[in-house]
């Protein structure tokens, strides 16, 4: 059995797939900043434009 076997088989807790995600998100996010592709301020305007829909998208299920 190999390690990626042994890793893959191993039950993993929802604390270790938030870490991550976050990890892969923000190394996504320096790269795409490095390159020139966006800069972080319209990263984290995004961001809270996504977040924003998401809490409104919450209020209409939580009402409907």
């Amino acid at each position: 059995m190999t390690d990626e076997q042994k890793t893959q088989e191993r039950p993993v807790s929802w604390e270790e797939v938030a870490y991550s995600n976050t990890i892969q998100n923000e190394a996504l996010i320096r790269l795409l900043v490095a390159k020139g592709v966006m800069s972080r301020e319209e990263f984290l305007r995004e961001a809270q434009k996504v977040h924003e829909e998401y809490l409104e998208q919450q209020k209409r299920e939580q009402e409907g």
